[in-house]
């Protein structure tokens, strides 16, 4: 028993000489052949570290089927031992921590109110990793006579963790609401007010951002209510576009005459500068730059300035054979100022005669409804 022994197993070939070495250099117990292959020996703790130093391990395989002796006892309890004080150990700890406080949690406050809470919870020594067994309604009741912005709370522990519930006061808001003012330019056709004060009324003209309906009500005292409007309305809208005819219509035109100056650099430096005085007395001027050599080496520009005579040509006009053009075109102005989404009821065009020149308006008559119920 008190013995430090390996019993070990051999697989190789060629075991009686392996046999006869164990038996003539090592002091070993119940050898014994199990097949031609594989032996089965017991060996002393210094017998099998030399057999494992002299023995050529390419050809034979050695495993340890089991120890015996009072060294390997004395290491398994040791084994034990620290097993067991290692797992007292974590017991205890756990056991400790679950008396312990390891997070707090505070939910529906915003930051500035959040640090009010924990001066509280500080003040009543409640931290993390302090002990867990706290009177939770005497904690409600601290918080809510030190914290001012807090109406409701509460406080609860799961497991390890103080979970605190606040619900903030409301702040007092007062509401303005909005005066309903006209959109565009309207004629009122029937209007209904249910909320508000009605300022204007049927067959009104009203300005775009004019205030049809006040967003208050007036009581008996003289004292005003903020209210939000609540009405129906049918009105009437025009957008109007309008353009000009000229039954003589002056254009200018080149002449193809004209004067070029030019100038010609390199490395920002002009040199043979053509400078004419430009004589014309109407004129068109345009001003260009060609690269002639676009690299790094010689980079040459020439910078041209040209100036074109103009002159005058006067075109008539037939208004009769070019008006529906110009409706179309006044029809058009219109409705570019027309919003989208709204649809034209009915279309007006006028003709306002000026001699040679004539104003050609068009009015899109649109039909709305608004409604804020």
């Amino acid at each position: 028993m008190f013995r430090n022994v390996y019993r070990v197993k051999i697989k190789g070939l060629n075991l009686d000489r392996l046999i006869n070495y164990i038996m003539q250099n090592y002091k070993s117990y119940n050898l014994k052949r199990i097949a031609y292959d594989e032996l089965e020996v017991e060996l002393g703790y210094k017998s099998y570290n030399n057999l494992l130093l002299k023995i050529d391990t390419s050809c034979y395989n050695i495993t340890v089927e089991k120890t015996f002796g009072i060294k390997f006892f004395l290491n398994k309890l040791k084994q034990s031992i620290a097993l067991i004080i290692s797992t007292s150990i974590c017991l205890s700890f756990v056991c400790y921590l679950n008396t312990r406080l390891l997070k707090i949690n505070i939910y529906g406050a915003k930051e500035s109110t959040i640090q009010e809470i924990y001066k509280v919870l500080n003040q009543n020594n409640i931290k993390t990793f302090k002990s867990n067994k706290i009177e939770l309604g005497n904690l409600e009741q601290d918080i809510l006579q030190n914290v001012s912005e807090i109406s409701l709370v509460s406080a609860v522990i799961k497991g390890n963790v103080l979970i605190i519930n606040v619900k903030e006061k409301l702040p007092d808001v007062k509401i303005d609401y909005a005066d309903f003012v006209a959109p565009y330019n309207l004629i009122i056709e029937d209007i209904e007010c249910y909320q508000g004060t009605l300022l204007k009324n049927k067959g009104n003209l009203v300005k775009a951002g004019e205030t049809i309906i006040g967003a208050y009500t007036i009581n008996a005292n003289g004292e005003k209510t903020s209210v939000k409007p609540i009405y129906k309305l049918d009105a009437t809208t025009y957008f109007s576009g309008q353009v000009e005819f000229n039954e003589i219509e002056t254009k200018l035109e080149r002449t193809g005459k004209k004067i070029v100056n030019s100038c010609y650099n390199i490395f920002n430096c002009d040199f043979l500068k053509i400078n004419k005085s430009n004589k014309f007395a109407l004129y068109d001027e345009e001003t260009k730059e060609v690269k002639l050599f676009n690299n790094l080496f010689l980079p040459l520009t020439v910078k041209k300035q040209i100036y074109y005579e103009l002159k005058e040509v006067k075109i008539e006009h037939n208004f009769e054979e070019e008006k529906e053009l110009y409706l179309q075109k006044s029809k058009q102005c219109a409705m570019e100022k027309l919003p989208q989404g709204l649809v034209v009821s009915n279309t007006i065009q006028e003709v306002i005669d000026g001699g040679s020149t004539k104003l050609i308006q068009t009015y899109l008559e649109v039909k709305i409804k608004l409604t804020n119920d």
